[in-house]
């Protein structure tokens, strides 16, 4: 489960997205009609400080990656010191504090984020994986169904919850999480082997068997691009 989360979060496409979503709202902001020196200068700050607060999420996406962890942390408040509204930079601190094994103060940061932007799916689906590490499971479920109301079809917050109702040995519903996730992603040997053990645990060793054979063929070098 971590493995998937890392990747998730330190991918350059959020790197990507950021960049995009704080240059659009600068220019949103900058783009309003100034008509005295005092709103320019305001306006000069605000640019400022959202320029300074894309730098250091941006340099703790850096440090994520390459992991210096605590240097990620100190970046994400840096940040969130300069423009305390926002989630995103709670987001990514969070995830940091995951990776380190600190799932109270994930849940912590997770639970700011979402203070700012009710509607942020990741943040409740990776607050839910917090919560399950620590055994937290209604929490966690909790949060699970808030992201899929939020995206019925995230197979991100179906693969997790299926997970937890694994850890809760709930065979059946977590079955049920996972076949859901493989009909919008068939080739997804997580999965398929987590699926198996589910069936297996039931006694359903044919149906496991199958799994895990469709399992290994997709994760065969065959299967692997060049």
């Amino acid at each position: 489960m971590q493995s998937s989360v890392g990747s998730i979060l330190a991918s350059s496409t959020l790197v990507m997205w950021l960049t995009g979503y704080v240059a659009c709202w600068c220019s949103a902001v900058l783009a309003n009609e100034i008509p005295d020196e005092g709103r320019a200068t305001k306006h000069r700050k605000i640019a400022s400080k959202l320029e300074h607060s894309q730098f250091h999420v941006r340099m703790g996406l850096k440090h994520y990656q390459s992991g210096d962890l605590e240097q990620a942390i100190a970046d994400y408040a840096f940040a969130i010191l300069l423009r305390p509204q926002e989630s995103l930079p709670f987001y990514f601190r969070a995830n940091t504090h995951f990776r380190m094994r600190d799932f109270e103060a994930a849940i912590e940061d997770y639970t700011l984020a979402l203070t700012r932007n009710p509607d942020f799916t990741m943040a409740y689906a990776n607050r839910g994986n917090a919560k399950t590490a620590l055994s937290r499971f209604d929490a966690a479920k909790a949060d699970f169904d808030a992201a899929l109301r939020l995206e019925p079809q995230n197979t991100y917050a179906l693969f997790n919850r299926g997970f937890m109702f694994g850890k809760r040995q709930q065979y059946q519903k977590a079955i049920k999480d996972f076949t859901s996730v493989l009909s919008l992603d068939p080739e997804n040997a997580k999965a398929l082997r987590l699926r198996a053990s589910a069936f297996q645990a039931m006694g359903e060793l044919d149906k496991a068997a199958a799994d895990l054979a469709k399992a290994a063929r997709i994760a065969s070098p065959k299967n692997s691009s060049p």
